[in-house]
C-alpha cells in the first residue's frame, strides 16, 4: 500500500509542479534518461537496454463505440457505452472540433473488437480525427490507392429493400509497399446517413506490387438515395499520407420495375483476349438499350454466360441517356482456350426475355513459321523479309508481317500474339537434312516450302515425322523433289508427275466448304488461282481416298479442256499437308503486273489485305486469288498448331 501511495504522490507532483520542464522517474529516486519526460522503472543503476522492471503499465480499459467520436469520454452517460448522447463539452460541431484536436495522442485499451465500425481490440490512439489501432498488428501490410477516381469500381445493381448478393462488390487497385495482413472497408462517409450496407474484406499480401482487390458488399439498402462512402485501409480512414478515398452509389427505387430491350444488332465486343491472361478494363461488350420512360430509375442487370473461363456483366440505373450511349459489360475471368467464342447476353428485364449473342476472340499463342526455298533475291517469294533487289518487302512478307492481318490489334483478322518467321532472319534458308531435323523437332507451327527447295530422301522422311506429330506443311513445289516428297508422305512409289501448261495458266477452285477455301481472309470457293511464270507440276496416282482435290490440270485460259485427270493442288485428309504444283504461287510485287507472272497480290493501301490479282492469264484473263488462299492456309495452319499445342499440354 505504501508503494502505491508513493507512486501516486510522485505522479501528483509531476503533473502539478510549477516547474514544467522537470523530468521524473517513477519507482526509484534516480534521474530519468535525458530524452524521457516520464520514466517508470523498478531496478536501480540500469542505464543500457537490459531489463529495468518486473511489472508493466496498466492503461485505462474502455469500450469504444464510435470510430469518429471521443466516446465514452464525452458521453452524457459514460457507463452506457452504447449510448450516443454527448455531454455539454462535446454536444455540437464546434465543441467537438476543439476537443478532438486537444485530445490528439490519447491512449486507451479497447475491450471490444468492432470490425463493422473499424475499431480494434487492444491499444487504440486518438489521432485528432478518429481512433486507430495503437499497435501495428503482426505482419500488417502497408498499401495505398494510387488514383481514387479511377482505381475504385462499383459493380452490381442497388435497390432499396433488396439484399446485396455476390454481384454487388467493389474492385480497388492498390499498391503494396510492405507485404502482410490487410483489411479494407467502405462505409458511409457520415454515419448519420448510413443506409445499412457496406463493403469489407481482409486477407494477406504475400508480396509487394500492384493488386486488384475484390471487396464484397453486405447488407440491405434501406432508402433510394445517393450514398457517399469512405474507404478505410487497415482500419484507418487515410490513404497513406493523403485523405481517404471516397465514392458514391445510387440506390434505385425498387418500386420502379425494369422494362427494357437490347438492340442486338448493335452489340459489339472490344479488346483482345489472351490465353491464361486475366481480362482487364479494355475487354468489354457494348450494348444499346431501348428504355421506356416508366422504367427510368429502375435497376438493370445484364450479363453473359461463362464461356471457357470468361464472362461479362454490368448493372446500374436505367435512364434516357441509354438510347444514345452504350452500356459497357465489363469482362471478367481468364480464358482457358484460344479461338472465336460466342457468349449469350441475358437481362433482368421484365418485358423482354430475348437474348443477344456477342463474339469474342482469344488470340493464338506466339507461333513460329519456317520457310524454305522461298528465294528472296528477285521474285518476291520470301515470307521472311526484305529481298535484295531494292523493291522493298515482298508482298508475301507484307501479308504475314502486318498486324492487321496476323496480330493483336482490335482489327486483326487472325488474332495471334506474335509470329516469328525463320527466327527473324532475313534471306534464304536451305538447311541440310540434319539441320532440318533439328528445326522440325522443335515443331514450328507451320512450314512453307517454295520453288527453290529440293528435298532429299532423308529430308522427306523428316517431313513425314513432323506431320505425324501434328505439324503443318504447305508445299509450293514444281521442280526436283516434288515427286519424292509426295511419294514419301503418301507411302506410294507409284505416284507420278509431269509438268503441264505454262506461266499465266489459271485453274478453277472447287466449292469445298473448308477453312482454306472459305476462311477468315475470304470465301474463294468457285474462284481461281494463277500459275507463276513457268509450267505447273501435275500429279497422277494420288490415292483418291487420301486427299481432297483443290484443282485439276485444266487451264481455264485455253479453249480446249485438258489434263482433268491430273491434280495440281490437293490436301491430305488426315495429315496437315497442302500441296500446290506451282513453286511461285506466292510471288508478287505491286509494281509487277504481267499477265503471266506474279499472281500474288495484297492491297498496300489497306493494311496489306490479300486481294485478287486482276486480269491474269495467258489467254482469257481472270481474277486469281493466290494471296487469299495462302492467307487462309496460314490461318488454318496456325489454328491446327494451336490445337496440337493444347492437346500436348493436357494432363
Amino acid at each position: 500500500m505504501k508503494n502505491y501511495v508513493f507512486i501516486f504522490a510522485i505522479l501528483i507532483g509531476f503533473f502539478y509542479t510549477s516547474y514544467l520542464g522537470a523530468q521524473v522517474t517513477i519507482g526509484l529516486g534516480e534521474e530519468p534518461e535525458k530524452g524521457a519526460l516520464l520514466q517508470i522503472k523498478e531496478r536501480e543503476n540500469i542505464s543500457d537496454s537490459t531489463r529495468n522492471a518486473y511489472r508493466g503499465l496498466g492503461l485505462p480499459r474502455v469500450i469504444l463505440s464510435d470510430k469518429n467520436q471521443l466516446y465514452p469520454m464525452f458521453l452524457l452517460d459514460p457507463d452506457n457505452p452504447l449510448s450516443t448522447s454527448a455531454n455539454n463539452d462535446y454536444n455540437n460541431a464546434a465543441k467537438k472540433e476543439v476537443e478532438d484536436k486537444k485530445h490528439t495522442g490519447l491512449i486507451v485499451y479497447n475491450l471490444v473488437e468492432d470490425v463493422e465500425n473499424g475499431l480494434c481490440k487492444g491499444l487504440n490512439q486518438w489521432n485528432g480525427r478518429e481512433w486507430t489501432c495503437f499497435e501495428t498488428r503482426k505482419g500488417q501490410s502497408i498499401f495505398t490507392i494510387a488514383d481514387c477516381s479511377n482505381d475504385i469500381k462499383v459493380y452490381g445493381g442497388y435497390s432499396n429493400g433488396e439484399s446485396l448478393s455476390s454481384s454487388n462488390f467493389l474492385t480497388i487497385n492498390v499498391t503494396v509497399t510492405k507485404a502482410g495482413a490487410y483489411s479494407i472497408t467502405a462505409t458511409a462517409t457520415d454515419p448519420a446517413n448510413d443506409n445499412e450496407y457496406f463493403f469489407i474484406t481482409s486477407g494477406e499480401f504475400l508480396s509487394t506490387g500492384t493488386f486488384s482487390l475484390v471487396i464484397p458488399g453486405m447488407g440491405t439498402p434501406k432508402d433510394p438515395q445517393v450514398d457517399q462512402f469512405t474507404v478505410s485501409i487497415n482500419g484507418v480512414r487515410e490513404n497513406g499520407s493523403n485523405p481517404a478515398c471516397t465514392f458514391s452509389i445510387t440506390v434505385a427505387d425498387s418500386s420502379i420495375r425494369p422494362n427494357y430491350t437490347l438492340r442486338c444488332n448493335t452489340t459489339k465486343a472490344f479488346g483482345v483476349l489472351k490465353l491464361n491472361t486475366e481480362l482487364d478494363p479494355t475487354n468489354y461488350i457494348e450494348v444499346y438499350l431501348d428504355v421506356p420512360v416508366a422504367s427510368y430509375g429502375a435497376t438493370y442487370d445484364i450479363k453473359t454466360d461463362v464461356v471457357d473461363g470468361v464472362y461479362y456483366k454490368a448493372s446500374g440505373i436505367l435512364s434516357a441517356s441509354m438510347v444514345l450511349q452504350p452500356i459497357k459489360l465489363m469482362g471478367f475471368g481468364t480464358p482457358t482456350s484460344t479461338g472465336k467464342k460466342t457468349v449469350t447476353i441475358s437481362t433482368n428485364s421484365e418485358s423482354n426475355s430475348a437474348t443477344c449473342k456477342a463474339f469474342i476472340d482469344v488470340a493464338l499463342t506466339p507461333k513460329k513459321i519456317l520457310t524454305l526455298g522461298t528465294y528472296s533475291g528477285v521474285y518476291g517469294y520470301a515470307f521472311s523479309g526484305s529481298p535484295s533487289n531494292g523493291l522493298g518487302l515482298s508482298q508475301s512478307a507484307k501479308l504475314i508481317k502486318t498486324a492487321a492481318n496476323f496480330g493483336l490489334l482490335e482489327n486483326s483478322i487472325v488474332k495471334v500474339e506474335n509470329i516469328i518467321v525463320n527466327d527473324d532472319n532475313i534471306g534464304d534458308y536451305t538447311p541440310t537434312a540434319a539441320q532440318l531435323k533439328t528445326e522440325l523437332d522443335a515443331m514450328p507451327a507451320v512450314v512453307i516450302l517454295g520453288v527453290y527447295y529440293t528435298p532429299d530422301d532423308a529430308s522427306c522422311q523428316h517431313f513425314v515425322d513432323y506431320l505425324a506429330k501434328g505439324g503443318v506443311l504447305l508445299a509450293f513445289l514444281e521442280f526436283g523433289g516434288s515427286e519424292l516428297i509426295n511419294q514419301t508422305i503418301f507411302g506410294n512409289k507409284s505416284i507420278t508427275s509431269t509438268t503441264i501448261n505454262a506461266g499465266g495458266a489459271v485453274y478453277a477452285l472447287p466449292y469445298n466448304n473448308d477453312e482454306i477455301l472459305n476462311g477468315p481472309f475470304g470465301d474463294i470457293r468457285g474462284k481461281q488461282w494463277g500459275e507463276d511464270a513457268t509450267a505447273t507440276r501435275a500429279f497422277s496416282n494420288i490415292p483418291a481416298g487420301s486427299i481432297i482435290s483443290y484443282s485439276t490440270g485444266d487451264d481455264m485460259t485455253q479453249t480446249a479442256t485438258a489434263n482433268t485427270d491430273k491434280l495440281t493442288m490437293f490436301r491430305h485428309t488426315s495429315l496437315n499437308y497442302l500441296y500446290c504444283g506451282d513453286g511461285g504461287f506466292n510471288s508478287g510485287y505491286s509494281d509487277f503486273i504481267y499477265r503471266y507472272a506474279y499472281p500474288f497480290r495484297v492491297d498496300e493501301s489497306n493494311n496489306n489485305k490479300p486481294i485478287p490479282r486482276a486480269a491474269y492469264g495467258r489467254g482469257t484473263t481472270y481474277n486469281v486469288y493466290n494471296s487469299v488462299l495462302t492467307a487462309n492456309a496460314i490461318a488454318w495452319g496456325l489454328k491446327k498448331a494451336q490445337e496440337r499445342e493444347d492437346e500436348t499440354k493436357q494432363p
